[in-house]
């Protein structure tokens, strides 16, 4: 077994694993068109939260700060969803550098969005279409009436 990783610091331990964390949070439903550098980049990007949080807090016990380090990686995935990601995409769209998301598939489109689905058609090769035109019938139901996948 390589234990090349393992004969790294903890604080970098703590960093990639926290970064990585951070990354299916931030990404979760957007990964599928991600190369393998996206994700070890963005990855990257969270772990460098993690690790300033380890290295720079003044807590004794390494346990909390690691625990702490993985808190604020995670804190910075969920806002990068939130609110950096939007905000990010509607900067570049307003100054016209570009309107590309990142996301290529219509099925992802449907699940990172935070819009409703009002309406739904599905054409069957048979030719047959489904509509089902207003989905307040099935609030309370589960998956509210749609359920996309197999």
């Amino acid at each position: 077994m390589n234990s090349s990783f393992f004969e790294l610091s903890l604080s970098v331990q703590v960093a990639l694993a926290a970064g990585y964390l951070a990354y299916i949070t931030a990404y979760a439903g957007l990964r599928r068109g991600h190369a393998t550098q996206d994700a070890i980049f963005i990855s990257l990007v969270f772990s460098v939260v993690a690790l300033l949080v380890f290295e720079l807090l003044p807590v004794e016990q390494t346990y909390v700060r690691a625990f702490l380090a993985c808190v604020a990686a995670l804190a910075s995935g969920i806002f990068w969803r939130k609110l950096g990601r939007p905000w990010w995409l509607w900067l570049m769209q307003k100054t016209g550098v570009h309107r590309e998301d990142g996301v290529h598939s219509p099925w992802d489109v449907l699940v990172q969005t935070d819009r409703k689905v009002g309406q739904i058609s599905v054409h069957l090769k048979s030719g047959r279409t489904l509509y089902m035109h207003d989905r307040r019938n099935f609030v309370g139901c589960p998956w509210e009436g749609l359920y996309l996948g197999g």
